[in-house]
């Protein structure tokens, strides 16, 4: 049995396929047109030529002596004759690691009609893909143009829709999830067992469970709105499908909880070098910054946004712009309490600019683990613990749970008690050193600094905005 395209009008089996004897077929297209159907005698372009077969959009005109009474293969159309083999070329990123690019040509009559190529970190992924591209070719299912780009294009896509809405981890985690090899694919290729594989590279790259929950988590939002924004049917059940898989597989998971609160050594440790660099003009008041984390409960983001007009002295409170919450990164702003202590450093800083403190939240993150990084008797701390100190500290000082909450900006109690971690009642900071210390106004030394990089920094903006307005014209 041979296996040929059926054509308008013949008899067909197995979904569009002509499965009778080769010398049945032979006789039927030595008596009729490929076009038209009918018999040569009726068909209107002559008796010795016959038209191309509609099917493939095929325009060269052939004869039964192209065919061979040989083979059990489908015999492939004119118009798929000219595939030529996917090539792979190796080139060297300015990195010095490789790339390989795979490159799909088509040629019709001695020209190209069509050409595509695809881009991999490793030699596998691109020869997976050229294979793939071929086999739809040959299957008769590729399709010119994808109906839908690639996966990796609409994250891109969405994340340029929401990047002033959401917080930059948020971002972070779209673009490494666009800019990775398993996301260049159609989108109509994605389906659970795709989110589970990607879920899988993720973890082998060395994230834990919790960290590759939150980039899984980060793509639902996508799913919600891909039909409706983006007119890609990407489905909702899917992802859910996925993520109960993941959970049973201990792919993903929740983060443990973490208990470590500095120990008071430790911080005067850190108070002793932040505040002798802070002798350097230009260098932030990190001593500062410690000691208003302990006092309020603030994170350093939330710091570094702090305007002065946000600042209620008589009632002891502060605005904090954009508080993070799950559900709602922009606009959740809250009036939370300040301590004793923590206004009168907000008073020490120097009036000269909008916020109070004008540093940058990622320049004292830095600046932080690599003070950390100096004392070897301290381990695994970080800037966010300062906010279990407070937290903690509030409870042993004797604040009502409804008190505390006011201060740290929670709204429930089981997300306040992840933060709670007693060791005894009282405050053990009272009477600390460097309480004094940091309450302490800023010498005119530094304040003049102070204002000289922030004028640096407002002409340093001015140009790259008006660098961006130019490339986007």
């Amino acid at each position: 049995m041979l296996r040929i395209p059926c054509f308008t009008g013949w008899p067909s089996v197995d979904g569009g396929y002509d499965l009778r004897s080769f010398a049945a077929i032979r006789n039927d297209f030595g008596s009729r047109c490929y076009k038209c159907s009918t018999r040569r005698a009726s068909c209107s372009t002559g008796a010795h030529r016959r038209h191309a077969p509609t099917s493939g959009d095929a325009t060269k005109i052939f004869s039964l002596s192209d065919f061979r009474e040989k083979s059990v293969e489908p015999i492939v159309l004119p118009t798929r004759k000219g595939l030529k083999m996917a090539t792979i070329t190796t080139r060297n990123k300015t990195n010095g690691k490789p790339s390989f690019t795979a490159q799909v040509r088509i040629k019709k009559s001695g020209k190209v009609i069509f050409s595509k190529s695809e881009t991999s970190s490793q030699r596998k992924l691109a020869e997976k893909w050229a294979a793939r591209t071929e086999k739809s070719w040959h299957d008769g299912t590729f399709s010119f143009v994808a109906p839908a780009g690639t996966f990796a294009e609409l994250i891109k896509r969405y994340r340029m829709d929401i990047e002033k809405e959401v917080g930059k981890t948020m971002i972070q985690c779209l673009r490494t999830l666009e800019g990775m090899d398993e996301t260049k694919v159609g989108c109509h290729e994605v389906n659970p067992t795709f989110l589970i594989d990607l879920a899988r590279v993720l973890k082998k790259e060395g994230r834990c469970a919790a960290t590759v929950n939150n980039y899984m988590q980060h793509l639902y939002g996508l799913f919600t709105v891909a039909e409706t924004a983006y007119k890609i049917p990407l489905k909702y059940e899917d992802m859910q499908s996925a993520m109960r898989t993941l959970r049973r597989l201990k792919i993903v998971g929740k983060a443990n909880k973490r208990d470590r609160r500095p120990k008071l050594q430790e911080l005067n440790d850190l108070m002793e070098e932040a505040f002798a660099r802070s002798a350097r003009s230009n260098a932030a008041p990190l001593h500062k910054i410690i000691a208003f984390a302990i006092a309020s409960s603030r994170r350093l983001s939330e710091i570094t946004r702090i305007r002065w007009d946000d600042v209620n002295y008589a009632d002891k409170k502060v605005l904090v712009r954009d508080m993070k919450h799950p559900g709602q990164k922009k606009g959740n702003d809250v009036w939370v309490l300040l301590s004793d202590e923590a206004l009168q450093i907000i008073m020490s800083m120097p009036k000269v600019d909008d916020k109070v403190f004008p540093y940058v939240s990622d320049s004292l993150s830095t600046a932080f683990t690599r003070l950390v990084e100096l004392f070897e008797n301290i381990e695994d701390l970080h800037f966010h613990d300062l906010r279990h100190e407070a937290i903690s500290r509030a409870f042993e000082m004797g604040w009502s749970a409804a008190k505390v909450r006011m201060m740290s900006g929670h709204r429930s109690w089981s997300s306040l008690e992840i933060y709670t971690n007693l060791e005894k009642i009282g405050d053990r900071f009272e009477g600390w050193k460097w309480w004094d210390v940091v309450s302490q106004p800023e010498t005119q030394e530094r304040v003049d600094a102070l204002k000289k990089r922030l004028a640096a920094r407002k002409v340093k903006t001015a140009a790259c905005s008006t660098k961006t307005k130019k490339s986007t014209k």
